[in-house]
């Protein structure tokens, strides 16, 4: 019985979104859960069982998001291809986007992750696109200084610095931090090496110790587990 339903093509599309739920949610877990264990015991402090806990729920709120986000594409997608009666053009963007804007559309710091990480993959593969369809040079026809690659991380650093100098609070607090005179070196007098190396001078370790650091979507922690 459970077979002949399975078979019977009238299902098929409740089958996709079932497994499409299915498959975002394994994914979800296996990709959030190992960062979440590492980062959460290198960097977050508190007790076992608040650690557990922040594991636990990001791990549970990525991979609800992707499962979610992967049926509701299924089901949206199947219902406007089977009104329209054929494939339509630019449907997956249209589905997409408002999967995109439903799902992961809350500002979270895991949905802020997962999206920043969108962007680099997308700019990465526009740029490979527009060189395939001949928009833009190829890398063998371009010298070694002009390769899209050197210019790309050039751009990035040049932008990043001049944020840094000018317009530190815009920046994430994980670069802020590098503005501890500890770590830029600002210190006046550095005659040891215990001075140095930063451990000699209470003062700045405690001061950057209060500076909120933002782990890898992770949040802010300053010596108290959030």
């Amino acid at each position: 019985m459970a077979q002949a339903v399975l078979q019977n093509p009238k299902y098929k599309w409740l089958f996709e979104v079932v497994k499409g739920f299915r498959n975002g949610l394994v994914y979800g877990v296996k990709i959030r859960l190992p960062h979440s264990l590492v980062m959460t015991f290198l960097f977050h402090e508190g007790s076992l069982q608040e650690k557990l806990h922040f594991i636990l729920n990001a791990t549970f709120q990525h991979a609800r998001n992707l499962a979610i986000l992967t049926a509701l594409y299924k089901a949206l997608t199947l219902a406007l291809q089977r009104i329209a009666g054929r494939a339509v053009p630019g449907l997956p963007a249209i589905t997409g986007a408002v999967c995109g804007y439903l799902v992961f559309g809350t500002e979270t710091k895991i949905n802020m992750q997962i999206n920043l990480y969108l962007l680099s993959r997308v700019t990465m593969a526009l740029v490979r696109l527009a060189r395939q369809q001949g928009w833009l040079p190829s890398p063998s026809s371009l010298s070694a200084s002009l390769s899209p690659f050197p210019l790309f991380a050039a751009l990035m650093w040049g932008l990043v610095m001049w944020l840094y100098e000018n317009h530190l609070p815009l920046l994430q607090p994980s670069l802020q931090v590098l503005s501890c005179p500890d770590h830029l070196g600002e210190e006046k007098g550095l005659v040891t090496i215990e001075r140095f190396l930063g451990c000699a001078d209470s003062s700045l370790s405690t001061a950057c110790a209060e500076r909120p650091v933002f782990v890898h979507g992770h949040g802010y922690h300053s010596g108290v587990s959030k």
